[in-house]
């Protein structure tokens, strides 16, 4: 029969118990690394960007195309498809398959020799990571008990901040190696300008990566549903639960929304306001992703786990409640305090600490929302919605209020904090608005397949 809401969710395998031992965390290791390497090969372009236009005389709406919307199209047309096909089939062969494709794709991009050689090698790179968060996460929750899942998840999240530091810490040695326009001749390959050799060497190790996922076992699927799921399944499910999912997952977008459009646009204002070198601006930033961005995400899981079990009444929205007025008044006050130093803290603060945070506690609330076989899409809708909202519009937001309230490229400061700080006060009330919708999805969801009500909610 065909999937008609929450009342047809049974539970089919009674007594499962979580996998343990060694394999368990040799699993979790190669999964953090996937996500380091996922965001070194995504962000390492950014490192390039000048080599690459004077290598192969690209436009600066060349480069755009090529940073941003050839990645992020194929990611968010891709990760419709992808989000089923983790919720059907083998998810260790889906990752493994993403791992293979993104890394190849880096490596293609290295041996671009055009435009669209360029273009085509990103749009592969999207494709690829589309498989990441839903596959990923879809295992652990079938690793990792609820209790203790928010804190596992967020170490993989912490990945990212890795790999996005590590972009900029070997982008930039790299090129200081191999020389920022120099040409290098290699066996088989034979010249190769510095820039595309860095896209090589970037890509390569991902494949080993590769190589090691394959000693990975699809885990068990805990937590299933009793009906027969069909294509329709999951927004239908959804649709039954619209302030559930809609609150939560509007909530949850608005820490994307105002935080993509402050980190897009703090180094132009470090750079064009307050006159700071890029190698400078560079080694700032990704000094603060490396050493705070990385330990974050855990602690955020954490505090969602700790929450979940002390007080359920905010449970794994709490981190939420905590990080949001924060987030504004550091928002409020730079509206007053201007220089450097300040914007530095506020982006130290904001993006890598309580943002992260934010981040940390989301996957593991979204899981909860659904049985096993519905977590691939779960996690792939609000990918998704963060991905037009959050890199799509956010970053356009502040250059029309810049272009359009303050006509003045330099109160690109004000612009940001106009976006930004009434996304944190929205999304403080939002949170509070979708405690009981949350909680109450995820009640029905614990009962149906036959765990606990309030059970690391």
């Amino acid at each position: 029969m065909n999937y008609a809401g929450q009342d047809d969710i049974g539970i089919t395998q009674a007594g499962s118990v979580y996998p343990h031992g060694g394999m368990v965390w040799y699993t979790m290791g190669i999964l953090s690394a996937g996500w380091v390497m996922a965001y070194l090969d995504r962000y390492i372009i950014s490192v390039l960007i000048e080599p690459m236009r004077q290598s192969l005389s690209l436009s600066d709406t060349q480069l755009s195309l090529v940073q941003g919307m050839a990645f992020a199209l194929f990611f968010v047309v891709a990760g419709i498809p992808i989000g089923r096909l983790v919720d059907r089939t083998n998810r260790r062969n889906v990752l493994l398959f993403g791992i293979s494709c993104w890394s190849l794709a880096t490596i293609a991009c290295g041996l671009s020799e055009n435009f669209w050689q360029l273009f085509a090698s990103r749009l592969a790179v999207g494709i690829g990571e589309a498989c990441l968060a839903p596959a990923s996460f879809s295992i652990v929750s079938d690793l990792i008990p609820p209790k203790r899942r928010g804190a596992v998840m967020g170490i993989m999240v912490g990945g990212t901040a890795l790999g996005n530091a590590g972009s900029v810490f070997i982008g930039g040695l790299l090129l200081q190696v191999f020389g920022l326009h120099g040409v290098l001749n290699l066996p088989i390959l034979g010249a190769v300008s510095s820039w595309q050799l860095v896209f090589i060497v970037v890509g390569a190790p991902g494949l080993l990566v590769a190589l090691l996922l394959l000693a990975v076992r699809e885990p068990v699927r805990l937590e299933k549903a009793r009906a027969v799921i069909d294509n329709k399944a999951f927004f239908k499910f959804v649709r039954q639960q619209p302030s559930g999912f809609g609150l939560t997952l509007a909530a949850l977008t608005a820490n994307m929304f105002a935080l993509n459009g402050f980190v897009a646009w703090l180094p132009v204002i470090l750079m064009r306001i307050h006159h700071m070198p890029p190698a400078q601006m560079g080694t700032i930033i990704g000094a603060v992703l490396l050493s705070v961005g990385v330990i974050t995400p855990p602690i955020g899981g954490a505090l969602g786990d700790w929450l979940s079990r002390r007080y359920p009444a905010i449970g794994r929205l709490g981190p939420l409640l905590i990080a949001y007025p924060l987030l504004a008044l550091l928002q409020f006050s730079w509206w007053f305090l201007d220089g450097p130093f300040y914007a530095i803290l506020v982006f130290t603060v904001s993006a890598p600490l309580l943002g992260n945070i934010i981040a940390g506690a989301t996957y593991p609330a979204l899981t909860l929302m659904v049985p096993n076989e519905m977590r691939g899409q779960v996690t792939t809708l609000f990918l998704l919605i963060g991905t037009m909202v959050g890199i799509g519009f956010a970053p356009t937001a502040v250059a029309l209020v810049t272009d359009n309230v303050f006509h003045d490229p330099t109160m690109l400061r004000q612009s940001v904090i106009l976006v930004a700080l009434p996304a944190f006060i929205a999304g403080f009330i939002l949170t509070l608005l979708a405690l009981k919708p949350y909680r109450r999805t995820c009640e029905l969801t614990a009962r149906a397949v036959g765990t606990a009500p309030g059970a690391g909610m």
